[in-house]
C-alpha cells in the first residue's frame, strides 16, 4: 500500500480523531502536521509488524500529543518585571528552611516560594526563575514525593 492509497482510505479518520480533540483552526493545523510526518517516516512502515490504519493512527497520537505540548509551551504568559529573581519575597510558613531540611537545592525552595507564596503558575514561575518548565515541573513532583513522605 502506498502513503496517498492509505491517507485516502484513513484521512479522514485522522481528521475526525484530531477534529474531536481540538478547535477547528487548531485541528486543521495538527492534520496537516500528521500529513508533513506521514510523509518522512513512511519509510518505516512495516506491514508485518502492523497494519496501515494502526500506523497510521499512532503516527496521528504521537503528532497531536506533540502539537499539544508545543501549543501549551507558546501560549504562556510573559513574566513580568514584578516576578523577577531580586523581586523580595516574603516567607512566613519558612518554606526555604523546610526544604533545605528535606534535601532540596536553594533554586528548589525558590520555586516553592514563587509558587506557594505569591501563586505563580508553573510557566511563570519558569520564566521568572530562568530554566525550562520541564525543570519546574520535576522539582514539583520531588516535592510532592516528599510531602508525601512527610504525611
Amino acid at each position: 500500500m502506498t502513503l496517498a492509497d492509505a491517507w485516502r482510505a484513513y484521512g479522514p479518520l485522522v481528521a475526525h480523531h484530531i477534529h474531536a480533540r481540538l478547535p477547528h483552526h487548531d485541528a486543521e493545523d495538527a492534520v496537516q502536521n500528521v500529513a508533513l510526518r506521514l510523509c518522512t517516516c513512511w519509510h518505516s512502515y512495516d506491514p508485518a509488524r502492523a497494519s496501515a490504519k494502526t500506523f497510521i493512527m499512532v503516527v496521528a497520537r504521537n503528532t497531536l500529543t506533540d502539537y499539544l505540548r508545543v501549543r501549551m509551551r507558546t501560549r504562556t504568559e510573559p513574566a513580568t518585571e514584578a516576578f523577577t529573581r531580586d523581586a523580595p519575597v516574603d516567607d512566613p510558613l519558612d518554606v526555604r528552611r523546610l526544604c533545605h531540611r528535606h534535601g532540596l537545592t536553594e533554586q528548589q525552595a525558590e520555586m516553592f516560594s514563587l509558587i506557594a507564596l505569591r501563586g505563580l503558575t508553573f510557566n511563570q514561575t519558569a520564566a521568572a526563575m530562568g530554566v525550562p518548565d520541564g525543570t519546574i515541573r520535576a522539582w514539583v513532583s520531588r516535592g510532592r514525593r516528599v510531602a508525601e513522605r512527610l504525611a
